[in-house]
């Protein structure tokens, strides 16, 4: 087994600020449990021996304790990727390394991948959790879907009592001195609590259905064959260089841009071609290949291949292209040359290719509610309306 050593930037820490999402879904959980504690538990405590009362109050207490800790540790918890040396790991002897170009990790593993919130390459990436803040990956996932599983329990509990108390008001102190604050209180108690219980029970239905298929969140968004993101395989230089799909064998041909909404990966860096909306090379026999105009260019040469966030590669790409389509028309080398046309249509074909689109399921809109692919979101600006958090000038990268 190879031997480990921590990325040079793993001293500096980086926690996020807060976000208005998080502070109002720990908001609204808090409120829930808290009514539970303060109005509804004295009342359950002082029910008889018999009453199944104290028991929810017990069982309550004893979840509170165990989320809690898991809650803490899938906060504090480094997922960080830990560079390999030297070398492979000798478990993935098929595939070469690649390079995350923002925090210039040296990838040698499989499902890793860069998160531009958190600002780094995340082991066994899933998703990045919107209401915690932080990367759901590697080690932390299982106290993660214990620590939902928990909270659904809990939530249950909460929701249950706040139905029961609005049912029997009697039985409460607080409606004896002020009705209308006890509805108020419980009410929306009540409406809190069965709210997070019908998402935190389609959440950990759909992470179930994850774990069955052996899948990730990512995976299951971006519609990828695990694993995702990969590495790139033994000899695709050779390949590439031949102007072979490093698949099949097929021959490559330079395609026209994706469509914007398409789900589209580079088979060698893993960069997103979809986002980054540039030609490039697709198989015109299995058409499960594509690579991007900086891989196509990097066969010649031995180097690492490097992840480009899609504003780079984007970049990049129109550049290198400029200049082999300049050298195809104008002489000199006749290395990586390959078919082109300027069309949505394959180079050979003459039909057009399919289009894959990301997931529009009920699942996916339950994953892609409860977290995000590790890439920088939108936000609206009060002036300029909706923009891009992701900077054209800078170089990292969305997969890393």
């Amino acid at each position: 087994m190879p031997v480990y050593k921590k990325n040079q930037l793993v001293g500096k820490f980086r926690r996020q600020p807060c976000t208005s999402l998080q502070i109002l879904s720990h908001v609204a959980t808090f409120y829930a449990l808290g009514c539970f504690v303060v109005f509804i538990q004295p009342t359950w405590l002082i029910a008889p021996p018999d009453s199944w009362a104290p028991v929810l109050v017990a069982a309550f207490w004893v979840m509170f304790v165990l989320d809690l800790a898991l809650y803490g540790f899938t906060l504090c918890a480094d997922t960080r990727y830990l560079e390999a040396l030297p070398g492979m790991p000798d478990s993935y002897p098929d595939v070469e390394p690649r390079k995350c170009d923002d925090c210039g990790t040296e990838v040698s593993e499989p499902r890793v991948k860069h998160c531009q919130t958190c600002g780094w390459c995340m082991e066994g990436f899933d998703h990045h959790c919107r209401y915690l803040n932080v990367c759901v990956a590697g080690r932390t996932y299982k106290p993660w879907y214990a620590f939902v599983a928990f909270l659904l329990a809990l939530v249950v509990i909460c929701g249950f009592a706040s139905v029961h108390a609005l049912v029997e008001p009697l039985r409460h102190n607080l409606h004896d001195y002020h009705p209308t604050a006890f509805f108020i209180i419980m009410g929306s108690a009540a409406v809190v609590s069965n709210i997070e219980v019908l998402f935190l029970f389609a959440l950990l239905a759909q992470h179930s259905y994850f774990c069955l298929a052996g899948v990730t969140t990512l995976e299951f968004i971006k519609d990828q064959d695990p694993p995702f993101p990969g590495l790139p395989p033994k000899g695709w230089r050779q390949a590439v260089s031949d102007a072979e799909c490093p698949i099949c064998h097929g021959m490559l041909g330079l395609t026209e841009a994706a469509e914007v909404d398409e789900v589209l990966f580079c088979t060698i860096c893993q960069g997103d071609l979809g986002k980054a909306y540039v030609s490039f090379y697709q198989c015109d026999v299995c058409d499960a290949a594509a690579v991007c105009a900086i891989c196509y260019k990097a066969a010649a040469s031995s180097a690492t291949v490097t992840t480009y966030r899609a504003t780079a590669m984007r970049r990049r790409s129109q550049a290198l292209l400029g200049v082999m389509d300049s050298t195809r028309h104008g002489g000199g080398s006749s290395k990586n040359r390959t078919p082109s046309v300027p069309s949505r249509y394959s180079s050979f074909s003459g039909e057009p290719r399919e289009v894959r689109v990301g997931r529009r399921s009920v699942g996916a809109m339950v994953a892609a509610v409860e977290g995000h692919s590790g890439e920088r979101t939108s936000y609206v600006s009060p002036c300029c309306g909706a923009k891009e958090e992701e900077s054209e000038s800078g170089s990292s990268t969305e997969e890393g």
